[in-house]
């Protein structure tokens, strides 16, 4: 990121409210001009006029090939992640993959893969204040964000499918242990 360029902020996933956006788009507007957020995701079926109206503040793209997707994630500073209730989500992985530091809640993957001020932020669920205290840290600190996205990277290449593989078989042997 040049100095005094806005921090890019990136989100990819479904618009639903289980998402979280509506906070995200609470902290992007609490920081102004600081920010600019990218949103990748398909509306839902049902119009909504209050994501309508967030989502005209901000750029969004409907839908990108994998590939494009992941350059977005190469192009952006910080994934932001707010979701309420979410599976594993391998949005995470990708965007640390790419070297992009994520901001999520416990209620994801975040707890199991992001160790919180390394190579990502947890947040509380539904906290707009602690999401802008996260972005500020990292406007404020670029060094910080260097080094988290060089942590997140290193995260990233340690998850692989043969690992997944070994810890569950390792999991499943404590379990039938007793």
């Amino acid at each position: 990121r040049a100095k005094g360029q806005p921090l890019e902020l990136l989100f990819v996933g479904g618009l639903s409210q289980r998402k979280g956006l509506s906070y995200l788009f609470a902290a992007v507007e609490a920081l102004g001009k600081a920010v600019e957020l990218t949103v990748i995701g398909r509306r839902p079926k049902v119009t909504c006029a209050a994501l309508d109206r967030a989502l005209a503040k901000h750029r969004h793209i409907e839908s990108l090939p994998h590939a494009e997707v992941l350059e977005a994630m190469e192009a952006s500073d910080v994934f932001v992640f707010p979701s309420v209730f979410e599976g594993f989500g391998l949005v995470l992985l990708e965007a640390m993959s790419r070297g992009v530091p994520c901001i999520t809640t416990p209620n994801t993957a975040g707890p199991d893969i992001i160790t919180d001020g390394v190579d990502g932020y947890i947040v509380p669920i539904r906290d707009v204040d602690a999401i802008v205290n996260r972005i500020e840290n990292l406007l404020q600190n670029p060094d910080s964000l260097a080094a988290m996205s060089a942590a997140a990277l290193a995260t990233a290449r340690q998850m692989t499918w043969e690992r997944y593989g070994d810890d569950t078989v390792r999991h499943l042997r404590e379990v039938l242990a007793g």
